[in-house]
């Protein structure tokens, strides 16, 4: 089922077949540009390590920063680096909707019926996350922030804040503090004088912003102390608490940002019938409840959710829901299929001044 909002096109410089780079994966290999820090380990323990044991293809690993810039060099390049790509619920529909993915829709990886949401063409449902705001309890306890406007007071909480180095999902932020409810944010965003009502905002914490480009990056920063709260992603916040007994608190009342996770394909991989073969494998119900047992992302094949530890169930934001915003409302996604590249310049301009 193919969302409204991705629309057919055929990119000139996409209208020559790629050639194989260098250092290109073979008929016997496949490789993956993850996301990094624990959901990338949990997909490497859940699906790439089974499914290199259950057919005999070597997987190699990579990571990247989930952003569009890297997978439209690569393409414009005509040298592909990766077979398999994992994308987030902005850059996904976008990279779809410039034909810099594969659509595998007619390739029977998943069913609708196994999701909630409907399927993209190019996009393979594999894990929910929320971005959320975290504190570090064991310097703050129980008097720590409970809105994103508390967010905002360097007054009432003197420190650094921690953020994403991107628009998408710092934008949002700002309405938030602006007074914006979640159930409006995208409404609000989308309308005129939205997103110049969020950088009015932002002004107003940018000399306390400590930028980050990785979750372990921010969760580093927030243990350090050189930060005294930060946006981070739901997971890896929560790995941290139970690998390394951190105090780390996630403020899911604040409002937080939840979207889906996909794996995609490579536009033009010469590897697409491998890329396939393992898609399939990872969509299915027991290796996404296996990545959840391990790392607490709430899995999106319904199926899986039956197979999960229940004491996981407090902690995923599947549980948390009416607190988010959704980042898979095609309205919100529409806004950034129009309006990421003016505003990754805005935004860059905005952090120079």
């Amino acid at each position: 089922m193919t969302r409204n909002f991705v629309r057919p096109q055929i990119a000139l410089a996409l209208s020559l077949a790629l050639g194989v780079a260098a250092g290109q994966a073979s008929a016997a290999e496949l490789r993956i540009g993850g996301v990094g820090g624990a959901a990338q380990a949990a997909a490497t323990a859940a699906m790439v390590q089974p499914y290199e044991a259950k057919s005999g293809i070597k997987i190699i690993e990579d990571e990247y920063d989930q952003k569009l810039a890297e997978i439209r060099s690569q393409q414009e390049a005509k040298s592909l680096k990766w077979d398999i790509i994992m994308v987030g619920p902005s850059i996904g529909p976008l990279a779809c909707d410039e034909g810099l993915l594969e659509d595998i829709s007619s390739k029977e990886i998943v069913k609708q019926s196994d999701f909630t949401k409907p399927l993209i063409p190019c996009l393979v449902p594999m894990f929910s996350s929320s971005g959320v705001m975290v504190y570090n309890g064991a310097k703050l306890g129980e008097d720590g922030p409970k809105t994103w406007a508390d967010f905002w007071d360097v007054k009432k909480f003197p420190g650094k804040r921690g953020f994403y180095n991107a628009p998408n999902e710092t934008i949002e932020l700002a309405l938030l503090a602006d007074g914006v409810s979640t159930a409006d944010l995208t409404k609000v965003l989308t309308s005129p004088g939205g997103v110049d009502r969020a950088f009015k905002k932002l002004d107003e914490l940018k000399p306390h912003i400590q930028w980050w480009n990785s979750s372990s990056e921010a969760l580093q920063l927030l243990a350090s102390g050189d930060i005294a709260m930060t946006y981070a992603w739901n997971g890896r916040v929560t790995k941290a608490n139970m690998d390394d007994k951190r105090d780390f608190r996630i403020v899911w009342d604040a409002g937080h940002l939840n979207g889906s996770e996909y794996y995609a394909v490579m536009k033009n991989t010469p590897n697409l019938d491998g890329a396939v073969g393992f898609l399939k494998f990872a969509a299915e119900a027991k290796q996404q409840a296996a990545f959840t047992n391990i790392t607490p992302y709430a899995p999106l094949n319904n199926a899986a959710v039956p197979l999960l530890d229940p004491k996981l169930a407090e902690v995923l934001p599947s549980s948390h829901m009416n607190t988010a915003v959704d980042q898979d409302d095609p309205a919100y996604v529409s806004f950034w299929l129009d309006n990421m590249d003016n505003l990754n310049e805005r935004f860059a301009a905005w952090q120079a001044q």
